[in-house]
């Protein structure tokens, strides 16, 4: 259960306190480790393996995957992780010509 020590106050008023680290966040309820995704997260990605929709998001210092057996609805499973070799799945989505034309206009 979180308490009003998890909170601190900054000009925008109350927000949850962000420094956590991977072992914090698995030390989380499931409803903590959602609600704590959603409003703090920064999404990454969104790819299918097995007929279900996996998101990535980056919190803090580490990736959270969540796999969703029906999109937004019902969760199967959260993978953690924090090394970089596990983004390459989402970074072949990513389209780079159109930045690589800027850069060479420049």
């Amino acid at each position: 259960m979180l308490t009003i020590t998890d909170y601190v106050f900054s000009s925008q008023g109350y927000q949850r306190n962000l420094d956590m680290n991977l072992y914090d966040y698995t030390l989380l309820c499931h409803s903590e480790k959602i609600d704590l995704l959603y409003n703090h997260g920064v999404y990454v990605g969104k790819r299918k393996v097995n007929g279900k929709t996996v998101v990535l998001y980056q919190l803090e210092g580490f990736y959270v995957q969540i796999f969703y057996k029906v999109y937004r609805r019902y969760i199967s499973n959260i993978n953690f992780f924090t090394s970089t070799k596990r983004l390459q799945p989402y970074l072949d989505q990513i389209d780079v010509a159109e930045l690589t034309s800027c850069v060479s206009r420049s």
